[in-house]
């Protein structure tokens, strides 16, 4: 894999992040979610077991805009 950080677009669960974090603990993983409660599980995997991976909040798409995600959507649990 070549030099630099990952961004994984989707971050969801959390599992190819931590599987990118697990190679190269000093390579930067960008976890992008669009979900705020799987933002806070990986800040939590952040803090106790992978500090390399930085979570935030959002979504990449081809133009700028509001998503309004259901506050239904069901727990996911992070590996």
């Amino acid at each position: 894999m070549p030099s630099g950080s990952v961004v994984d677009a989707g971050a969801n669960d959390g599992r190819e992040a931590c599987f990118y974090a697990r190679l190269d603990g000093k390579r930067i993983i960008h976890a992008i979610d669009p979900l705020q409660r799987n933002v806070e599980s990986l800040q939590m995997v952040a803090q106790t077991r992978h500090p390399n991976i930085r979570p935030m909040l959002g979504g990449l798409g081809h133009e700028a805009r509001v998503l309004h995600v259901p506050k239904h959507m069901p727990t996911l649990r992070i590996l």
